[in-house]
């Protein structure tokens, strides 16, 4: 008690809580870990679902690449096609 004593003759306001007489200051530490738990937990979840939706964008991307590489090959083999033709006919 004499730091307290000293720090009170400085001016310092003392407020000392202990478990027994500052109930409320742990309640709302409680509350304040359990709300932050809660909103860690949404995000995570959100997190999740963007990486599902990323991964899906990303599969449908790959798809239509495929299906364009496609489209322009069969464009090439009928140029080609039609150039060779050209040659063989003259």
């Amino acid at each position: 008690m004499s730091g307290n004593k000293i720090l009170s003759s400085l001016g310092t306001p003392i407020s000392v809580g202990t478990p027994k007489t500052d109930n409320n200051f742990y309640q709302d530490t409680r509350d304040t870990v359990i709300s932050l738990t809660e909103k860690v937990k949404s995000l995570e979840k959100s997190l999740s679902e963007e990486k599902e939706a990323r991964i899906k964008l990303s599969d449908k991307v790959d798809d239509i690449i495929k299906s364009h590489h496609q489209d322009i090959m069969w464009y090439i083999g009928i140029i080609v096609t039609i150039v060779l033709a050209f040659f063989f006919n003259n």
